[in-house]
């Protein structure tokens, strides 16, 4: 596993949240994933998959500006900017994050582990 790896893996993932792919999202999604919103909340990967299945959260723009992987054995973390449209329990959001996104080494292959995001108020 490469970086370039796990670029294709974010982009595989983004892709799954844009089309709500529920299959390919459980495919990619560690069974402990944890997801940290930038408003704080916590879901778990089954809260994560049934906001998509249900259709409560429904993104309609990732787009990552700028993201950085490194690796560490098993442990890939992915830093960057993103900008994302949403619309979350009915309510439009334009999101301009800063984020951190952990992916690991399974006998699965390589899973999506964790997410979290604060919101960039200063893009300096």
């Amino acid at each position: 596993m490469n970086t370039n790896d796990i670029v294709e893996l974010e982009s595989r993932r983004r892709a799954g949240m844009l089309q709500r792919d529920v299959a390919a999202l459980s495919e990619l999604y560690h069974p402990e994933l944890l997801w940290i919103h930038s408003s704080g909340r916590r879901e778990s990967r089954e809260q994560v998959l049934e906001g998509a299945r249900a259709g409560t959260t429904r993104y309609e723009k990732i787009d990552a500006t700028s993201q950085v992987v490194r690796l560490f054995g098993d442990c890939a973390v992915v830093n960057g900017d993103v900008d994302i449209d949403a619309v979350v329990g009915g309510r439009a959001l334009q999101l301009h994050l800063r984020f951190t996104a952990v992916w690991v080494a399974t006998a699965q292959g390589w899973k999506f582990a964790s997410w979290q995001s604060t919101p960039i108020r200063d893009p300096a």
